[in-house]
């Protein structure tokens, strides 16, 4: 049976011209991925493997509003300045693609696998498919994980998938990680289907998860997992937004916790609805804290989970943080995600957990301004606070897109950066924390080529940037839970510019150095050893 078992800093300011810096936090220009000419991408997906090999997945028709024809997943081992095919498939006649999902899971070269999953429509035999394989580095299969049909009642079928894995930090009854996926079928009555194991994806057990008469749209499938001394199962989250009648636009929120090697219920499993069944929210993401290195504080002793959601009360994106899920009826605080602005409308938001520095990572989309966000939360960070916005808009393009930009993150770890996949005008696109073309963004007086060097740093540690005009920036030093310990303002100077940072007093840890102005909002992260 499972049981649930006063900083002082002493800081020195200098202008010197920059040197060179072993690792950059530096945007770069968008990267369109390679196209065909007439087809229109849609779907992007991105995941990042071990060794930092970046994986895009898309859907694509040959008509604008057309059916998708075909899924593709590309490849990247230069760090996203190119991308070469790794596995594709088409369909014809009468089917069309209805949804995808890819995920990379497995830490060494040993255990490693690229998850493909894929939803057909025939709308001549009204079947309905869905498959998942697993493949291995070189776009070889190597084994199917699901392989499902079913005669449809409506036209949509299997219309969202969610892949999820505690691979980077895995439970300590996962050998040698846990691969769940999430489904939403839609037939005389919608349900949520989940398959799950945690043995690779060698044994699968199935899941009937949700019924019910109305109409599911999004699923959303995170892995969460804790010190053994707590439970060495940890916890699979699922999150799906249900509407009373098709032409809805705003539904509920509910979620699920199972065991992730079987699908059984954990001692508290729902489904549980966000905002007492206020039908005011839509497009849930959820993600879990990953942390096995035990301690105090949430997601160590318990799951931190954030289950992220547009809500009609501002057309903005928030947060339910839930802090306990193991011993009592969760229950959750909001927080706000995206920045608010008058005219609202952020849509869209994905996220994953930060295993490395134990954040939660969002990306979300405003479609008035046509910007795309990067945010941080904090794990241990209070409830209500808000995040740590990164990046406010890391999209290049001024000019709106014509299609649903729907950005998507993943962590590389092996860099300790993030990376970003979205829709641009039927485009794939990619941009990460790294540079990844070499030059500025155009029309602006921003501050770029931010370099932090040495890092990690033990005394001294310098901040090198380049501005194009001379500007006063506030500079804070924060620790993991966002507590400013530090904040002064800096003089910039048009050019080369570097700030000195005495880190003596300092304990080993990571810190978080933020330089934030008119023009600029830019965050570094700092190591610190003894």
């Amino acid at each position: 049976m499972k049981s649930t078992l006063h900083f002082v800093i002493f800081f020195c300011l200098s202008f010197v011209l920059s040197s060179a810096a072993i690792d950059v936090f530096a945007w770069g220009g968008d990267v369109t991925l390679p196209v065909v000419s007439g087809n229109k991408y849609s779907n992007a997906r991105i995941s990042v493997a071990y060794d930092g090999t970046i994986y895009y997945g898309r859907i694509f028709s040959t008509v604008a509003g057309g059916s998708f024809i075909s899924w593709e997943v590309l490849k990247s081992t230069d760090n996203g300045i190119t991308f070469i095919p790794f596995s594709n498939g088409a369909v014809g006649g009468s089917s069309k693609c209805t949804a995808l999902d890819i995920i990379c899971a497995g830490e060494n070269a040993t255990d490693f696998a690229v998850y493909i999953a894929r939803a057909y429509l025939d709308t001549v035999t009204t079947t309905a498919s869905l498959y998942a394989d697993k493949y291995n580095a070189t776009g070889g299969y190597a084994s199917t994980m699901v392989n499902e049909s079913f005669s449809y009642s409506t036209s949509r079928g299997w219309s969202s998938l969610s892949f999820a894995t505690d691979s980077r930090d895995p439970n300590p009854y996962s050998t040698p990680y846990a691969i769940s996926l999430a489904a939403t079928m839609a037939s005389t009555y919608d349900s949520v289907i989940v398959w799950t194991g945690n043995d690779g994806g060698t044994t699968i057990h199935r899941r009937s998860l949700f019924g019910t008469p109305g109409f599911l749209r999004n699923v959303s499938a995170s892995i969460g997992s804790i010190a053994m001394g707590v439970t060495g199962y940890g916890r699979l989250g699922v999150t799906w937004d249900d509407y009373a009648n098709s032409g809805d636009d705003w539904g509920v929120i509910e979620t699920m916790f199972l065991y992730p090697d079987d699908g059984t219920n954990s001692q508290y499993p729902g489904p549980y609805t966000l905002a007492a069944g206020v039908a005011q929210f839509r497009r849930p993401c959820i993600v879990m804290s990953e942390n096995t290195a035990g301690g105090t504080g949430p997601g160590t002793s318990d799951f931190r989970l954030i289950v992220s959601a547009e809500w009609n009360g501002d057309n903005g994106v928030w947060g339910a943080v839930y802090d306990s899920i193991l011993l009592k009826i969760p229950s959750y605080n909001f927080t706000r995600l995206s920045i608010w602005t008058p005219s609202g409308n952020s849509t869209q938001c994905h996220g994953v957990f930060d295993p490395l520095y134990n954040n939660f990572l969002f990306t979300y989309c405003n479609d008035v301004s046509n910007s795309i966000s990067y945010v941080i939360k904090f794990m241990n960070s209070p409830q209500m606070d808000y995040p740590i916005f990164f990046n406010s808009n890391f999209r290049d393009i001024n000019t709106a897109s014509s299609t649903f930009m729907a950005p998507r993150v993943d962590m590389s770890v092996s860099r300790g950066m993030a990376a970003f996949a979205w829709n641009d005008n039927y485009n794939s696109l990619f941009d990460a924390e790294w540079s990844v073309i070499v030059g500025v963004r155009e029309n602006s007086a921003d501050a770029h080529d931010l370099n932090i060097f040495p890092n990690p740093a033990s005394e001294i540690t310098n901040i090198s940037c380049t501005a194009d005009a001379s500007q006063k920036v506030s500079l804070f030093v924060m620790d993991i839970t966002g507590r400013v310990l530090l904040s002064r303002e800096v003089e910039l100077n048009a050019g080369s510019n570097s700030i000195q940072l005495s880190v003596n007093a300092l304990a080993a840890g990571n810190y978080f150095i933020q330089l934030k102005g008119a023009t600029i909002n830019s965050t570094l992260k700092l190591v610190v050893t003894k």
